[in-house]
C-alpha cells in the first residue's frame, strides 16, 4: 500500500500559487529586484500558497452585503507575497519604496478565467455566485418570525 504525502498530493492552493506566480515574477522584475530564477520563482510560489491559505481559512460568508470582488482579494494576496519576495530578494531596498513599485504593478493585474476557476474552490462564492433571487434570503421569514414573538 502506497500513501501520498502532502509534497505528492496535487492540492488547489498549490495550482492557484502556480497560476499566479508569473505574475508576481513579472512584478518584481519591473520593480529591478531579482534573483536566481529557479529559486525565486519558488520563494514566490510558497509566499502565494501561505498567503492563499491564510486567505482560505478566513470566513467569508456574509449575512448582509455581498463578498468583495475576487480580483480584489487576488491582488491583496499577490501583493502581500510580492512583498515579501522582494523584501528577501532586495534588503538592502527601503521597503516604502518596494510597496510604492510593486503596487502599482499588481494593481494592473486581471484574473484570467483559468485563475477564477482554480481560485473560486478556495475563496469561496464570487460577487457573482452571491447574488440570490428577490424573496429567496430568509430574511423576511425571520422578521416575521420575531414580530409574532
Amino acid at each position: 500500500m502506497t500513501t501520498a504525502t502532502r509534497n505528492q498530493v496535487n492540492r488547489p492552493i498549490d495550482d492557484a500559487a502556480a497560476a499566479l506566480t508569473d505574475t508576481v515574477l513579472a512584478a518584481l522584475a519591473e520593480t529591478g529586484v531579482q534573483g536566481d530564477s529557479v529559486d525565486m520563482e519558488l520563494d514566490i510560489w510558497q509566499a502565494l500558497t501561505a498567503e492563499l491559505d491564510r486567505e482560505a481559512g478566513r470566513q467569508r460568508r456574509f449575512i448582509l452585503g455581498s463578498p468583495p470582488p475576487l480580483e480584489s482579494v487576488v491582488r491583496q494576496i499577490v501583493h502581500r507575497a510580492a512583498l515579501h519576495v522582494a523584501g528577501v530578494y532586495a534588503p538592502e531596498r527601503d521597503p516604502a519604496e518596494l510597496e510604492s513599485q510593486v503596487r502599482p504593478r499588481i494593481s494592473r493585474l486581471r484574473v484570467t478565467t483559468r485563475q477564477r476557476e482554480k481560485l473560486a474552490q478556495l475563496l469561496g462564492p464570487t460577487e457573482r455566485d452571491w447574488a440570490r433571487p428577490l424573496g429567496r434570503s430568509g430574511v423576511v421569514r425571520k422578521l416575521a418570525v420575531a414580530a409574532m414573538n
